[in-house]
């Protein structure tokens, strides 16, 4: 039996802290506080085609560009304007924000002194200098394009924050006669919300995609399962570029489900998904299930 559901969807977005560090006197300076980027379509491409992990392999938030071009932004962008210096870092830390629901991922880097020396307009992160993800002209504290200039004896630290926006609200839609409501789970854990590309995610012990006879729980919790409820196939189709929608299946073969689901639980990405049946889907040993499944995503404000 094949059971297609509602559309996940995302919100991502991006954020910059610059700061200064004198080698000799050790005194510190804010060169531009916290200012939004935009994700270029470069950028939403490489959130299912580049690296499982995005928090330490190198992946979407490897390097860090600066430039001295104030040529403002465009959705096309995949360089800087003027490249003047980029650094490559790994690791990133990640904390999921409760009250704001959204998972923060969090890289900084460091360029040695006189790298960046200069005046400095513009920045982006992504896979390389040739491969951005993300592009912001360099901003003042009233949000206005602004030019920095950082001294030939100073460190030069830029801070990254990536955000996605976790849905909280429900989906509800009717599909081949059944009921179906489509919510988030686990959200305030990072095991379950965790920056990784946006396919469907087989996890460690395969507890990511399982069906079972239990109520689906609020956001916050998972339904409980045992292990012979566990999927055994995990599907991603092939992406096609700038469409940033994703599809796939998870399945269950003859041996494994055999219950009465009244919820079905998958993982797509980064993030962790329950929807309850409703008549409740009768499985047996007789019969294989695949729920079809399928993620969307997009700059936060145009979704």
């Amino acid at each position: 039996m094949s059971f297609p559901i509602a559309t996940a969807k995302l919100a991502v977005s991006g954020r910059y802290r610059l700061h200064a560090k004198n080698i000799n006197t050790g005194r510190e300076r804010l060169l531009a506080d916290w200012f939004p980027n935009l994700i270029t379509d470069n950028g939403l491409n490489l959130l299912t085609t580049v690296s499982d992990d995005w928090t330490y392999y190198y992946g979407i938030l490897y390097t860090c560009a600066l430039g001295s071009s104030n040529i403002t932004p465009s959705n096309s962008d995949t360089t800087l304007k003027s490249l003047v210096a980029s650094v490559n870092s790994i690791n990133a830390t990640q904390t999921i924000n409760t009250t704001e629901n959204y998972l923060s991922i969090v890289k900084g880097w460091t360029f040695p002194e006189g790298t960046a020396a200069g005046n400095l307009a513009e920045i982006g992160v992504g896979v390389d200098a040739t491969n951005l993800f993300s592009r912001a002209l360099i901003r003042d504290a009233d949000g206005n394009p602004t030019t920095i200039s950082v001294q030939s004896n100073e460190i030069l630290t830029v801070t990254y924050e990536l955000r996605i926006l976790i849905p909280t609200g429900d989906g509800v839609s009717t599909v081949s006669g059944y009921n179906i409501t489509l919510r988030s789970a686990g959200i305030t854990s990072t095991y379950y919300w965790k920056g990784r590309r946006f396919v469907v995610q087989k996890g460690s012990p395969n507890d990511d995609a399982y069906v079972s006879a239990n109520d689906m729980g609020d956001a916050t919790t998972m339904p409980t399962f045992d292990t012979n409820r566990r999927a055994t196939a995990f599907i991603t189709d092939a992406y096609v570029d700038n469409s940033f929608s994703r599809t796939g299946r998870v399945q269950w073969d003859v041996t494994a489900g055999n219950i009465t689901i009244k919820t079905i639980v998958f993982r797509f990405g980064c993030g962790q998904f329950q929807f309850s049946v409703d008549p409740p889907i009768v499985k047996t040993n007789e019969h294989e299930l695949t729920v079809d499944v399928s993620l969307s995503w997009g700059r936060e404000g145009e979704l």
